[in-house]
């Protein structure tokens, strides 16, 4: 069985979680045959991996670039926040690009499974002329509603703009016999009983994959050394692809930083566009990490790994996290109550605030942890090898149908 892998990108929280599940059917999963079709390809150490921009022969990649900066000066400049029908119809249902007329889609799939697909997919065509079984993994919200990928925030006041897309979302899936896979109970249900977008048996729940022989627990002491971080302290530690976005939360972490400095707390910090967080003594400021095993020493490093986002579909890092022995405060997502136990392998917050974190860090801090129990359980659930099997038996599924 060949498997074709669509996602806009090889790169981010979905994309990366995209290439985990090539990855995975790559290395475990033998019966089947595993390739990834981009627009934009960042990674060049995964196998099987293709650019749809390279079979667009008749442009060079200058004429290719142009392209590029229309679309980022439509969406940027000319329909940066206006959630209108013409914002809406760019950002999720029009592309430029059309992988249907693309010889992996036409000739050499079996199966498609589409990851986070925003200005790849051209709605109108893609799903008139792609006839091969589909499914559509939820990385956020995207795939079972009316284009938003979440329902908090700056969307909500929205909603009813994007939900006059929904019908024609429906419609779409319900003719090509869309399946999907939820990363979380809590989406599985959103997308069967609120949005009414797909069917039960039109959907499952499955786990992200994790490469566990690489997110496991370190000796917590070289890793401090290794990363020049203090012994003999307690250190709570934030990652995010980009500090400043808004759905990470890092803002309630950041109002509490006064009160966990004066209890000699220190505070380690991954990710892009740190310039305004504070100069301190207790801050460690890592920048981006991108390699896995520097992330797994990481988070063997420090105590207790916070992710304060407001919505979360998974949580990649929470995963991380845990294989690796450290336990997890959070806030009560689809993506964290997915994962954490409370008291077991983490803290779950009892509401959105800043209060309420620092009574989560401190309620982890007041814990004791087993973190040989954590790590072992999650790299139990998580493991690549059980969810290739996962994934393979459920595009069985979806071809015998």
């Amino acid at each position: 069985m060949n498997i074709l892998h669509l996602s806009t990108s090889d790169g981010g929280g979905a994309g990366g979680a995209a290439m985990r599940i090539h990855n995975c059917l790559l290395n475990y999963a033998p019966e089947v045959n595993s390739k990834a079709l981009v627009v934009w390809k960042k990674q060049n150490q995964v196998d099987e991996l293709y650019s749809i921009r390279d079979s667009y022969k008749g442009l060079s990649k200058y004429q290719l670039q142009f392209i590029d900066y229309l679309t980022f000066l439509l969406e940027h400049k000319i329909l940066h926040n206006k959630v209108n029908y013409w914002g809406i119809l760019f950002q999720h249902y029009w592309s430029f690009y059309h992988p249907e007329n693309h010889s992996l889609v036409q000739d050499w799939a079996d199966v498609i499974h589409l990851h986070y697909v925003n200005r790849y997919i051209h709605f109108p065509t893609f799903f008139k002329k792609t006839k091969k079984p589909l499914v559509w993994s939820f990385h956020d919200m995207t795939p079972f509603t009316g284009g938003n990928s979440y329902e908090m925030g700056g969307i909500a006041k929205y909603r009813q703009q994007y939900d006059e897309f929904l019908d024609y979302k429906r419609n779409a899936i319900e003719k090509n016999e869309v399946f999907g896979i939820a990363s979380s109970p809590t989406f599985y249900e959103k997308s069967i009983t609120e949005y009414k977008t797909f069917e039960p048996n039109h959907c499952t729940v499955t786990d992200f994959p994790l490469e566990t022989n690489v997110f496991k627990i370190y000796d917590a002491v070289k890793c401090r050394d290794h990363l020049e971080l203090p012994r003999n302290v307690k250190i709570i530690l934030f990652v995010c692809a980009d500090i400043r976005e808004e759905r990470k939360g890092f803002k309630f972490l950041l109002k509490n930083f006064n009160i966990l400095f004066d209890k000699d707390i220190h505070i380690a910090v991954v990710g892009n566009n740190t310039d305004d967080i504070p100069h301190h003594e207790n801050i460690h400021s890592l920048g981006y990490i991108g390699a896995p095993t520097e992330l797994a020493k990481i988070y063997s490093a420090v105590d207790v790994f916070v992710t304060p986002a407001i919505e979360e579909a998974f949580g990649l890092t929470t995963t991380e996290s845990i294989a690796c022995g450290t336990p997890v405060v959070a806030f009560n997502t689809a993506g964290a109550l997915a994962q954490i136990v409370d008291g077991e392998n983490g803290v779950l917050c009892e509401e959105m605030s800043s209060t309420a974190l620092l009574n989560g860090i401190n309620k982890a801090f007041s814990t004791t942890w087993s973190r040989q129990e954590i790590g072992t359980k999650a790299q139990e659930r998580f493991n690549a090898v059980f969810k290739a099997k996962e994934y393979v038996d459920y595009y069985q599924y979806v071809v015998n149908q």
